[in-house]
């Protein structure tokens, strides 16, 4: 390779290296994005939240679809929405039409019954809206659900009443109109319509009650509506013409309906028709059987007594509360028999409260004939006679036996909850809404490493941690904005400065009206488990960086071996047990001149040399048997029709032969010339010695021939 080359090579490196370098840091982003993203979806435990692809298959599932579906992330995904909807809803393919209608509207919103894993069914409030990428590509639907159970049955339950409602109002002959608090006429019942001859309502809606009666009619209709709004009954008996100007007479009673917040909200009028019988003693019977008509229905224990106290009278409804089943043994007896200890005191007070004119009220206990434990609620008022004076006494006794006990069971609650309080092994404290701490157990005491006075005199942002202050504060905000429960994770900071990581779950608490009275806080101390945490983290993200490490060394080493597969002068193939090649690199058709088509396209005996044929097969035979090969040679026939040198190294893989050749032809030549180059120095080398024998011999024959010669002229001389 030429330095130019090593130059490019090195700055294509670095300019990968450089790539590599960003997509690192882009991808570490968008891990955290989209960590933060799975926390979020996590943390919305009341919806479900669901996502899937084109085709309606879940690819998301968050803790709050697992909480309100029943199904595990990993039971569900991969499967069909349908699964969630009902067996009549997947029959009429309610999930298909919702993605379609998601996709030409952007959403589609529905309020149905869906199933759960067990089977149970349950009303939701969702809406499904497409996924697109950036480039507004479809990528699948997202659903977001929220089951919505109680809700449905609270508003069926609502128009089940509204339903009863307006058929006892049609079924009720009696002209009944609801009224505002300024007495606006805001409805009459359609029976009320007929006999006040009305024929379009709307003419008539919002107008000023009072101002259908006639004569002093008017001023005590505003005297009843008074007396309702101050939450009592105003009753009168006045004349209305109807609106067609028939004169009639109305018995009239105006009461309060009340709020959600115990208060007056509206007044209901109920007017009923005496105009046939307005006389006295038509009216005195209304009354009496209005009367009668109260006794038999009210549930309270009504009792009618002489001044003296001697019981006359016991309505249906204190015969039953009372369990009498002999109304003799009662009648004319003193009802102060039943009373006793400091009960009968307050009887006797009440009593001789009514007897002056007024009311007599206390709560006490009296059971009933057969024995059974009640509380009662006792109110007694004069019953005035002709005169106006008192005649009798009206005893009207409310069982509070039930309220009784809650208010019993409540204090020992209490009496309980104080011991659990103390007692506890997590930290309890209750927190006022200024962030006091009011009260605390033990465990917070360990826990933040106080004193239960020095705890108590401070504030939950003072223990805290200054990082986690601000959401420790909008905890706070978000439980008595809400009145649903807040989990928080933070940390404390003990006097000795140590840190303590502790998991906080926030309630309000109410008072009697509804309003945040103060907050119960639950915290458990898990320092250990997030030390662990830590630890977890920090080994995944060191594997994590070892993944990410691995998947570089594995690109380098895909791109060196595609770099060696196209730049190698050996011959790298794969080949089939049949005798085909399957993946040939560049340098076959360097090295013999076929085309890589022409080399897979027929059998790889077919360009062997005749005289290696057999000795190649035997050697397959080796290979498929599982041997390893190293350095064998035979000819492959070049396109032109000479010959190559090659020497293979095989194994079997997988089923297939994995091959190395490498062209030694050039080699095998300079051997050849090189063994003839040897063999002719080696006889160059025979020739030289001959000669230096013979020179030898020649030299010492020559010295012989001079002795020879010297001594034959010694002898002539002689």
């Amino acid at each position: 390779m030429t330095t130019i080359e090593n130059e490019h090579l090195r700055l294509r490196i670095a300019e990968l290296e450089a790539e590599n370098t960003a997509l690192k840091a882009v991808a570490e982003t968008t891990y955290q994005q989209n960590q933060r993203h799975q926390d979020i979806l996590n943390s919305a435990v009341d919806f479900a939240i669901i996502t899937t692809d084109q085709c309606g298959r879940i690819t998301h599932w968050n803790s709050g679809a697992e909480q309100v579906f029943g199904w595990t992330a990993e039971s569900i995904l991969g499967t069909s929405i349908n699964r969630l909807f009902t067996v009549e809803d997947q029959l009429q393919q309610r999930a298909e039409c919702e993605m379609q209608r998601a996709l030409e509207k952007g959403r589609a919103s529905d309020e149905r019954w869906h199933q759960k894993k067990d089977g149970a069914l349950f009303w939701a409030n969702g809406e499904m809206m497409p996924l697109r990428a950036a480039d507004g590509a479809h990528l699948g639907f997202l659903k977001i659900l929220r089951d919505q159970t109680r809700q449905q049955k609270v508003i069926e339950a609502q128009q089940a009443d509204a339903e009863f409602l307006r058929s006892v109002l049609a079924s009720s002959d009696d002209c009944i109109k609801v009224l505002d608090l300024d007495g606006k006429l805001l409805y009459m019942s359609p029976n009320g319509q007929d006999a006040m001859e009305v024929s379009d309502f709307n003419a008539i809606a919002g107008c000023p009650w009072p101002t259908f009666w006639q004569d002093k009619g008017s001023q005590e209709a505003k005297e009843a509506m008074t007396l309702a709004r101050a939450g009592q009954v105003g009753r009168f008996i006045g004349q209305a013409n109807t609106l067609a100007g028939t004169p009639k007479w109305w018995d009239v009673q105006v009461t309060p309906i009340l709020g959600s917040h115990g208060r007056p909200e509206k007044l209901l009028s109920i007017s009923r028709d005496i105009t046939a019988n307005h006389s006295i003693e038509n009216a005195l019977r209304i009354s009496r059987q209005m009367n009668s008509l109260i006794l038999n229905s009210s549930q309270d224990c009504i009792v009618i007594m002489d001044l003296e106290g001697h019981t006359q009278f016991v309505s249906p409804g204190g015969i039953e509360s009372m369990e009498i089943t002999d109304l003799s043994s009662v009648l004319g007896k003193p009802w102060l028999r039943v009373w006793k200890d400091a009960d009968l005191e307050a009887a006797r007070n009440a009593i001789a409260s009514a007897r002056a004119g007024g009311t007599g009220r206390f709560q006490g206990y009296c059971p009933t004939h057969t024995g059974k434990p009640k509380w009662w609620d006792i109110a007694i008022s004069c019953i005035p006679g002709a005169d106006g004076t008192p005649e009798k006494l009206l005893s009207i006794g409310r069982d509070i036996t039930e309220r009784t006990r809650a208010e019993l069971a409540l204090k020992e609650s209490e009496t309980r909850l104080a011991s659990i309080f103390d007692e506890a092994s997590v930290g309890l404290s209750e927190i006022s809404l200024d962030g006091r701490f009011l009260r605390v157990n033990d465990e917070l005491c360990r826990l933040l490493g106080r004193s239960r006075t020095e705890i108590l005199s401070t504030t939950a942002k003072t223990v805290t941690l200054a990082e986690d202050q601000p959401r420790t504060l909008e905890a706070l905000q978000h439980v008595l904005a809400t009145r649903q429960p807040t989990r928080l994770d933070k940390r404390y900071l003990r006097p000795d400065g140590t840190i303590v990581w502790a998991n906080s779950n926030l309630t309000c608490l109410n008072d009697d009206e509804g309003n945040p009275r103060s907050i119960i806080a639950v915290t458990i101390d898990f320092s250990a488990r997030k030390a662990a945490e830590d630890r977890l983290k920090a080994s995944k993200s060191q594997l994590r960086e070892l993944n990410e490490t691995l998947e570089q060394r594995v690109e380098e080493r895909t791109r060196e071996r595609d770099q060696i597969w196209r730049t190698t002068p050996d011959l790298v193939c794969t080949a089939s047990p049949e005798g085909y090649f399957l993946n040939l690199n560049p340098a076959w058709s360097e090295t013999l001149g076929w085309s890589e088509q022409e080399l897979k396209a027929r059998p790889y005996k077919d360009f062997l040399h005749p005289d290696d044929l057999e000795h190649t097969v035997q050697t397959k035979r080796l290979l498929a048997n599982g041997q390893v090969l190293s350095n064998f040679e035979n000819r492959y026939r070049h396109k032109d029709g000479s010959y190559r040198w090659l020497s293979w190294n095989s194994q079997r893989r997988d089923g297939l032969f994995h091959s190395i050749a490498r062209d030694i032809t050039t080699i095998k030549a300079q051997a050849e010339v090189l063994h003839q180059t040897e063999e002719r120095l080696r006889h160059s080398q025979k020739m030289e010695a001959v000669g230096q024998l013979t020179g030898g011999l020649a030299h010492d024959f020559n010295n012989l021939l001079t002795g020879i010669s010297v001594a034959w002229t010694c002898s002539r001389r002689a």
